[in-house]
């Protein structure tokens, strides 16, 4: 889809690609900077070449005419009053692009729009978001998320201002940003027609004969991401590196109330190195009392424990911990204030407070509310010359001197800093004729000061929840709610962090929670504990995770005292791995190696020889590399040196493998904790079954055709991902598509089992196949297995290795219809789902049911109204009396995959609900992977009063629900029974 570029005002000259010599002026001035000079007309002050300078080779980036252009956003229209002016200089890590937007008009809100023509189908772009490096051919035109967007529901975020592009030819990039110190009302990257690039800058008050600033920087390094987070955090350190020395208390954590705590024996095993130590404020804002002994938040609410806090208790459990080797932070917040507390759990006292004394600070919306947070407290606003920062200064200091023995501050809900507040006023953002204060700015003043007032005491700050950068100045660490990847990673390549798990389940089937671990692994991001039976606040026990967690604990351990190399093109890998290159806190190299088709959840016990190439400046000097392996006992690698690289090979790597490098004392590894992690390794997973034998050729008769037909689970981003084999590509799997099935009637029958390779456009698409098959149509008709690859089996250098198998008939899946019911509407008890039941954010959204498996491939889960609801319509709850309204929904289809344990006939039901009827009206649509099998349209009507559409089916169905008419695509409801149950 073509991205359409409005028609708006061009000011000064049109600028001309500087490849063509004749078209632009011989008499440039130029701006230099490091790697990089600019061409300028003098007669205009605007660039009209862009010119990176790399190991003795320069490339010209501008290819067409540029554009600046500025739109009134009250009118609408262009703004021929502004007087612009600009100019180039060069910074000390590149060159800066600096305007200044001037008019006596009224002062109102501008956009910015800043269009370069610098791409090509053969580039590559970074942005720092879930999808990492983007190739442009596949994505001609794109628009990621904003800046700093909220991306706990979509899992889309942009975490960093800049962009970069890359040319992977001449290794060169160029890099556009925005300092960070900068106030950022809004920002949006794009590209369009793989040749523009666009950046719009919005909501920038304008007027009132007040200068309007605008400053661009630009970068120039080699074609890495790496290159791009290092020049980046070169030019602004301190949003990126601690300020107090590493500590010890990094890894994974636990966040939780004080007054117990899971077994410390079975902390140890998964090395929870810190606790967030939270709930012993008597309400938000008040976290530490007058008192010598006070009603704790959880007197009442949420545990209801009953028990009266006081400084002793809080020291006491802190000096446990250390005993332990377990570090404690007290819970912080500087963007909201009230709430339940005390011994009634009422919000009378917090709301007198707020009103007698902080009313000044309270968020304001567009309509001039105060917006409600959680437990009934308010966003704050925690500028200081607002009432609220010297309370808040004040609670700090008292945690400081009357709890000295915590470690420091964790500081909660960051994520204020990406919302605008109507109350108050920045002196530059403006929406429309509107003034508002972006709360980037307040929020990062005030971390930044908890911060200042903790290193002075030696205590460090640990920040939560956020999506943009400013708030992350003189930090020490991360300790994140959202676990999205590799998006965070982008923020904290030189800095501890940890997540919550969040974005992937880790109830029912493993996959998707191992993926995220290996993830973890390839971008630092330590785990939050996940207890056997121990229910840790927000994150329920679950006893196969938590023997997952450690399994993977030693790996993790690797990386304690982290930070990223970021050195350009440092690391490669053969294989079908990913890789990355860390330095522990003793100098290490760490390289995590992990597979993208090999996981113990998948019986992946099969193992490879792998091999590592490291590219550093003290290559010379190392002596020695390990392996950490998931998958057996530590083993010591092969290394061998190149003139300014090691190679290093692991001869048993399987599903992932942590490579230590280093040249003086080697690392101890503890026997016994290998020898017990292989117990649990087998008691979950079982032991490695010998793989099929491979058999000759088979000899089919009159073949007519082959199909090669590929399943499995997107596990990142869902995106198409081309299939190829010895270099001749074969088709695609779809965006978001669960497999797909290739007719190869135009292919040589092959004299030897294919080498099936899988590649994605982007970093963030991970497509993990479960199983790979060639068949074989005979003139009958009917299909016939011939060659396979299996989940966990072996791989190679060029992707993954069919074998010949003994010809064997496929079992046609079926989707039969049986009939629409209207009348049930959400008493489904006792007529379906008696073999499984999902509804969304009532049952496990994808825990597996008597065998049964149930994936999302496209959608998210909602809450209509969490009140217990008397309509009808609203289907009843599995466990309790009171039921919720609820629903999967997506922008455009739903995607979903139910996944028999064998090949009987059962029936499968959906529900669709338009609960608030906005005039919904869906196709839902049943296939295998090689072909649609069913497809039934629910009118507006139907899905008004409820509608259960059945199927009898064989094999696994996948299933979509396109929207037709209304909002979105919804579904409230599956059920799965046996064939022989009643028919509707």
């Amino acid at each position: 889809m073509k991205m359409n570029l409005p028609a708006l005002a061009i000011f000064g000259l049109t600028l001309a690609a500087g490849a063509r010599g004749p078209d632009f002026p011989g008499n440039l001035s130029w701006t230099d900077g490091p790697n990089l000079r600019c061409g300028i007309d003098p007669a205009t002050a605007l660039p009209v070449r862009i010119e990176t300078r790399l190991a003795g080779t320069n490339r010209n980036w501008l290819l067409a005419p540029a554009r600046v252009a500025v739109r009134n956003e009250v009118t609408g229209a262009s703004d021929t009053t502004l007087a612009i002016s600009q100019h180039w200089a060069s910074t000390p890590g590149g060159l800066a692009w600096e305007f200044e937007f001037t008019t006596e008009a009224k002062r109102v809100g501008h956009e910015v729009v800043l269009d370069l023509p610098i791409l090509s189908t053969n580039l590559l772009v970074f942005t720092p978001t879930e999808r990492g490096v983007m190739a442009v051919q596949p994505h001609p035109t794109f628009q990621p998320a904003p800046y700093a967007a909220m991306s706990w529901d979509t899992g889309d975020s942009y975490v960093l201002p800049l962009i970069s592009v890359f040319d992977p030819q001449s290794d060169h990039a160029l890099t556009v940003a925005l300092p960070a110190d900068a106030n950022i009302p809004h920002l949006q990257f794009g590209w369009s027609d793989a040749k523009t690039l666009r950046l719009t800058l919005a909501h920038r008050g304008m007027g009132g004969g007040k200068p309007s600033p605008l400053n661009l920087l630009f970068f120039a390094h080699a074609a890495d991401y790496r290159s791009v987070l290092k020049a980046y955090s070169d030019a602004f350190p301190e949003w990126f590196k601690p300020p107090l020395p590493r500590g010890p208390y990094e890894g994974a954590f636990w966040y939780h109330h004080i007054q117990d705590h899971p077994d410390f024996a079975e902390m140890a095993r998964q090395n929870v190195r810190y606790i967030w130590s939270s709930f012993w404020f008597t309400h938000l804002g008040e976290y530490l009392p007058d008192e010598k002994e006070w009603m704790p938040y959880t007197y009442a609410k949420w545990w209801k424990l009953g028990q009266t806090m006081s400084d002793d208790k809080i020291r006491a459990f802190v000096r446990t911990m250390h005993e332990h080797g377990i570090g404690a932070y007290a819970y912080f917040n500087v963007t909201e204030y009230g709430g339940a507390g005390g011994q009634r759990g009422d919000t009378a006292s917090a709301d007198r407070i707020l009103r007698e004394q902080f009313a000044g600070a309270l968020v304001k919306d567009a309509g001039g509310k105060p917006i409600p947070t959680w437990e009934g407290a308010m966003a704050m606003n925690p500028a200081k010359h607002y009432a609220l920062w010297p309370f808040l200064e004040e609670q700090a200091r008292r945690h400081l001197s009357r709890l000295p023995e915590t470690d420091g501050f964790i500081i909660d809900r960051l994520d204020w800093a990406s919302s605008f507040d109507y109350g108050h006023d920045d002196g530059l953002s403006m929406i429309g004729d509107r003034p508002a204060a972006n709360l980037a700015l307040p929020v990062g003043e005030a971390v930044r000061e908890v911060a200042r007032l903790s290193h002075a005491a030696g205590k460090r700050v640990f920040v939560n929840q956020f999506y943009r950068l400013e708030v992350l100045r003189d930090v020490d660490g991360v300790c994140h709610e959202n676990d999205y990847l590799p998006a965070l990673a982008y923020l904290t390549p030189l800095r501890p962090a940890s997540a919550w798990h969040m974005r992937k389940p880790y109830q029912g089937d493993l996959l998707q929670f191992e993926a995220q671990l290996k993830r973890r692994l390839q971008w630092a991001l330590f785990p939050q504990m996940i207890a056997h039976q121990f229910p840790i606040s927000q994150q329920a026990p679950n006893a196969p995770a938590a023997d997952l967690l450690e399994i993977y604990a030693p790996l993790f351990d690797t990386l304690i005292g982290k930070e990223q190399v970021l050195l350009p093109h440092c690391i490669g890998v053969t294989g079908v791995n990913d890789v990355n290159l860390f330095r522990d806190q003793t100098g290490h190299y760490v390289v995590p190696v992990t597979s993208r088709v090999r996981f113990l959840s998948r019986q992946g016990f099969a193992t490879e020889s792998v091999t590592v190439i490291v590219r550093v400046p003290d290559a010379s000097a190392l002596k020695w590399a390990y392996a950490v392996s998931a998958d057996g006992p530590p083993y010591q690698a092969i290394l061998s040196r190149e003139k300014d690289a090691v190679q290093v090979t692991a001869a048993r790597h399987g599903t992932a493998t942590m490579l230590v490098l280093g040249e003086n004392a080697k690392p101890d590894f503890d026997a016994r904790r290998f020898a017990s992690i292989a117990q649990t390794r087998d008691r979950l997973f079982g032991r490695a079954s010998p793989s099929p034998k491979s058999v000759d050729r088979p000899a089919l008769p009159r073949v007519t055709h082959g199909i090669l037909r590929i399943t499995g689970t997107h596990l990142g981003v869902p995106g198409s991902v081309r299939i190829s084999s010895d270099g001749k590509i074969l088709g695609e799997i779809p965006n978001g598509r669960n497999g797909v099935a290739l007719d190869l009637s135009g292919a040589q029958w092959p004299h030897k089992p294919p080498v099936i390779s899988l590649a994605a456009a982007d970093e963030g698409v991970w497509f993990v196949p479960n199983h790979i098959e060639l068949l074989s149509k005979l003139a009958d008709g009917q299909l016939h297995r011939v060659a396979q690859w299996l989940a966990g089996t072996t791989v190679a250098t060029g992707g993954l290795p069919m074998a010949w198998c003994f010809p064997e008939l496929l079992v046609t899946n079926v989707a039969r219809f049986a009939d629409t019911d209207t009348n049930t509407a959400g008493q489904w008890k006792g007529k379906y789902g008696h073999r499984a039941v999902w509804i969304p954010n009532l049952t496990g959204d994808e825990t597996p049911q008597n065998g049964f498996r149930l994936q999302f491939q496209e959608g998210q889960s909602f809450t209509w109204s969490a009140r217990a609801s008397t309509d009808k319509r609203v289907p009843q709850n599995p466990r309790q009396p009171a039921a919720a309204a609820t629903c999967w929904f997506a922008n455009d289809h739903l995607q979903l995959n139910i996944t028999p344990p064998d090949t009987k006939p059962f029936r499968l039901t959906l529900y669709a609900l338009d609960y608030d009827r906005n005039g919904r009206a869906l196709e839902v649509s049943l296939a295998d992977d090689l072909a649609p099998l069913d497809s039934r349209r629910v009118s507006i009507a139907e899905t008004a009063g409820g509608a259960y559409l059945t199927w009898t089916v064989t094999g696994p169905m996948n299933v979509t629900v396109r929207k037709l008419a209304g909002v979105n695509a919804v579904l409230s409801g599956v059920f799965v029974d046996d064939s022989a149950g009643k028919t509707p």
